[in-house]
């Protein structure tokens, strides 16, 4: 993605009713130190919709008081399935969580 861009992620969806949420979250180095300490943890988080196949962040969404050597993150896409559960089992539910982890360096 270039500077001044919106960041657009796209992927074939499972067109059977899965959710999707979604975060970008700062990155540790190896010793587990943040790097940009200066800044939440989490950046931007999205909130439960169907699976499209597509996510775009509005480059007006992104964070702009960065280093200028950028943050190292990580872009979180959580999907999630609800199950069927045993019908003697009268309360509680039952879901399934798919979660995949795309590194990213966030700049200024």
């Amino acid at each position: 993605v270039s500077a001044g861009g919106d960041l657009r992620i796209t992927w074939k969806p499972t067109d059977n009713g899965e959710w999707i949420v979604w975060s970008v979250n700062e990155q540790s180095d190896s010793e587990g130190e943040r790097i940009c300490k200066d800044r939440k943890r989490v950046f931007l988080e999205g909130y439960p919709e169907l699976d499209t196949g597509e996510l775009v962040i509005p480059y007006s969404d992104l964070p702009k008081d960065l280093p200028p050597e950028g943050c190292p993150s990580a872009l979180i896409l959580t999907r999630a399935r609800s199950g069927t559960k045993a019908p003697d089992i009268k309360n509680g539910f039952i879901s399934g969580r798919l979660e995949h982890h795309v590194r990213i360096i966030l700049k200024p």
